[in-house]
């Protein structure tokens, strides 16, 4: 199930929630949450989903540590081996190694204050970043699919030549592309005629 929302987050989470119960899933019920390292994604998570799993994207941490390694050791080969070593440690073993590795004493003082500084995303999201557990787990450890539906359900209608629209005007219908996409437009529009027909019934018989 989509949700598409322009709201602020606070709106957005109680959205998600009433998802939830749409679907079925019972409060306690094993969930995973996928996400970048955004405060208020994991504000949501902290205050509707307790119980989930959560996980920090491996493309978006990956971009952290290329940041990272640029800055130990200057753009260049250099830096990009150090990338591409570090990257395949950070998939196999998670934030652990990466966290200790380049916290080492050994690196040159002049660059300890800026590795500490980059390090920070990384102790911040560091139980998110177990990607050893979640892949064994069988869990995704990329949001691709959700980046993937941004641009097919959003991008490819409300972002064409010459378009303008107003917030409500591709809510709209961007609401009525997640309902096809989702296989529930028909039953949709069916629920709501039965729920005017129950409606207009029961101001007659009144």
């Amino acid at each position: 199930m989509h949700v598409i929302s322009f709201c602020d987050p606070s709106a957005f989470s109680a959205s998600l929630e009433a998802a939830r119960r749409r679907l079925g899933v019972a409060p306690g019920a094993a969930l995973v949450v996928v996400s970048d390292g955004a405060e208020w994604v994991w504000n949501i998570v902290s205050d509707r989903f307790r119980e989930a799993a959560g996980m920090v994207d491996f493309w978006h941490a990956a971009e952290h540590l290329h940041e990272l390694c640029e800055f130990v050791r200057e753009k260049g080969s250099a830096a990009e081996a150090l990338f591409g070593e570090w990257r395949r440690k950070l998939k196999v073993y998670g934030a652990d190694c990466v966290i200790r590795h380049f916290a080492s004493p050994e690196a040159k003082p002049r660059k300890r204050s800026g590795i500490r500084k980059r390090l920070r995303y990384f102790n911040g999201h560091r139980e998110r970043m177990q990607y050893r557990r979640f892949r064994r787990k069988g869990w995704p450890i990329g949001s691709g699919a959700v980046e993937g539906a941004c641009k097919s359900l959003i991008k490819q209608r409300a972002d064409l030549s010459g378009q303008r629209w107003s917030p409500d005007g591709a809510l709209d219908v961007l609401w009525v592309r997640a309902l096809i996409t989702d296989g529930i437009h028909d039953s949709y529009w069916k629920g709501v005629r039965d729920r005017e027909a129950t409606v207009r019934a029961a101001v007659f018989a009144a």
